[in-house]
């Protein structure tokens, strides 16, 4: 089984999957939601010998992970007691951001998916997180 935190073939396929799931969400326009990010984290997971499974597709101050810490660098993140505050506040920031792009680009305005390549695709996923935290790492990491 593959090392989670190694590059693999595995790895590799499982974010193709998880890409192809995000676009296809996007084209439907669907409103994208905290449960659809713990799917595609646990989706990237699967075959991958992760060594805390019970950590997989969830949120840190959940039951079984409550007291879970994390350091981005020297920097703390967020105390697991303010997790779901903070991914609620994002959840919203981001719903309002999409509706917004959504008004703007009526979905039938064809965009042209097939002339651009995947990695300009998932530029948006990548990029809108920073873009609305106005840093590169959520606080909620």
């Amino acid at each position: 089984m593959a090392d989670w935190d190694e590059d693999s073939t595995r790895l590799r396929q499982n974010l193709t999957q998880v890409f192809h799931d995000i676009r296809n969400r996007a084209q439907h326009r669907d409103t994208p939601t905290l449960d659809a990010a713990r799917k595609w984290q646990a989706d990237t997971m699967v075959g991958l010998g992760v060594p805390e499974p019970e950590f997989v597709g969830r949120f840190r101050g959940e039951a079984g992970v409550a007291n879970i810490r994390v350091w981005v660098g020297g920097a703390e993140g967020v105390p697991p007691a303010d997790v779901a505050k903070q991914l609620h506040d994002f959840e919203q920031r981001l719903q309002s951001v999409v509706a917004v792009l959504d008004r703007r680009y009526p979905a039938e305005q064809e965009l042209v998916y097939r002339f651009i390549e995947p990695y300009l695709l998932a530029m948006p996923c990548v990029m809108l997180p920073a873009w609305l935290e106005n840093r590169l790492v959520p606080n909620w990491c």
